[in-house]
């Protein structure tokens, strides 16, 4: 008996998405694909999903990177640093 998993298409909504439920999907991608039962019908379109959600962390961490930089540059400033 063949037990395959077929991954759970889901609709990636990016104007809601957080961080956090970014990189927990993508950690349920991992274990479907290590673990050899992603029906391979779905893999495709699962690496794809996997694609957007790391574009999406990458530009978040970048983005908060950015405004982070600019709070500690402006804290520096208001101490006379």
């Amino acid at each position: 008996m063949d037990l395959q998993v077929q991954s759970k298409k889901k609709t990636i909504d990016m104007e809601n998405m957080t961080y956090t439920a970014a990189v927990a999907r993508l950690e349920e991608i991992m274990s479907l694909v290590q673990s050899g039962q992603m029906d391979v019908d779905a893999l495709a379109g699962t690496l794809k999903e996997a694609t957007e959600l790391l574009r999406f962390c990458n530009e978040k961490l970048h983005k908060v990177d950015e405004e982070v930089k600019t709070l500690l540059e402006g804290a520096a400033s208001n101490t006379g640093e």
